[in-house]
């Protein structure tokens, strides 16, 4: 994990000779990242000494009930907010971009995130969101699980128990089924046709769970193959765009994905005031947690054409940085 940041002070930059005063800029611009995000939710489990915790320097060691949260990384990190998490990627008091973590839960549930926006003036603001674009992965290729229910030659479920009875939305597992201990509130329960039963909506007991609809209930549970967190692994670049006039494009990887007229904020002027890169300046629950490679703003409207470097132009550029070279 990390807790750096990098401060961009307005006293030491704000000058007419500087290349970096962003400040004065008044016109569209393009603030652009390439990034690779950790997992902010860790690795749940129940109450019991006999399970390992999962840790990694991208995934920290998280309990999910009955432990000290503040023994572990995920608690002194985000606290109870994690799967909330904002991880700041920009960050001026009128202009924001970050990722959010979308989960609840983090039993077989990496973090997954979208990619928000914040727009503000002296007296209102504006916040842009994505759906969630960075997810985990259950699905499995060119591995054969006897219990997996596939399709063509992959799947993303396995068989939870094969003898179940359902009555009013609650599932009941043979007595001593110790698959039951594999879900828990959030989990998605599936038939033996792959049709979703919905959410469990009550931590299961010892033999029962209840989910949102049984209505398509078969003896027959499958339940999510583990999800893993490969993002963690992988590069991606993030581009905002801000349009003169009151609009925001979001691209991911070079491609839109969001584009939404600002409602509230008529004019748009960078605060006077510092700027940070990687956590919120006046939020310290803000911290990105992961891998930043570069980061720049731009004068225009156009995201560099790149996906892997930001090969900025620099007869526009408003900053430029790069890291771990």
């Amino acid at each position: 994990m990390c807790d750096g940041f990098l401060k961009i002070e307005y006293d030491d930059t704000n000058t007419t000779t500087s290349k970096g005063n962003f400040w004065n800029h008044s016109d569209s611009f393009v603030f652009e990242t390439i990034i690779s995000p950790y997992d902010v939710n860790g690795f749940g489990h129940e109450t019991d000494s006999s399970k390992d915790t999962l840790d990694s320097t991208k995934t920290p060691p998280s309990p999910i009930t009955g432990e000290t949260l503040s023994n572990f990384e995920s608690g002194v990190f985000f606290g109870a907010n994690k799967f909330k998490h904002k991880m700041m990627l920009f960050y001026n008091e009128y202009f924001q971009v970050y990722l959010e973590n979308t989960t609840t839960h983090n039993f077989n549930q990496p973090a997954e995130y979208k990619i928000v926006v914040k727009v503000a003036d002296d007296s209102t603001s504006d916040t842009i969101s994505t759906d969630t674009v960075i997810k985990s992965i259950n699905t499995l290729y060119g591995y054969y699980d006897a219990d997996g229910y596939y399709v063509d030659n992959t799947t993303s479920l396995t068989k939870l128990q094969g003898d179940t009875t359902e009555s009013s939305n609650t599932i009941t597992f043979p007595d001593g089924a110790v698959n039951v201990a594999k879900i828990t509130v959030g989990s998605e329960l599936f038939n033996s046709n792959g049709v979703s039963l919905g959410l469990v909506t009550a931590k299961p007991t010892t033999t029962t769970v209840t989910v949102a609809d049984a209505s398509n209930h078969t003896a027959a549970i499958y339940v999510s193959q583990p999800r893993e967190a490969f993002y963690t692994e992988k590069l991606f670049k993030i581009s905002c765009v801000y349009n003169k006039g009151g609009s925001i494009d979001i691209y991911l990887n070079n491609s839109l994905i969001k584009s939404q007229d600002l409602s509230n904020v008529s004019t748009f002027a960078f605060k006077a005031d510092d700027a940070f890169i990687g956590k919120d300046g006046t939020n310290s629950n803000t911290q990105f947690m992961g891998e930043l490679y570069e980061t720049s703003l731009s004068k225009g409207n156009t995201p560099s054409q790149s996906l892997t470097t930001l090969s900025p132009s620099y007869s526009n550029i408003l900053f430029y940085y790069t890291f771990g070279e």
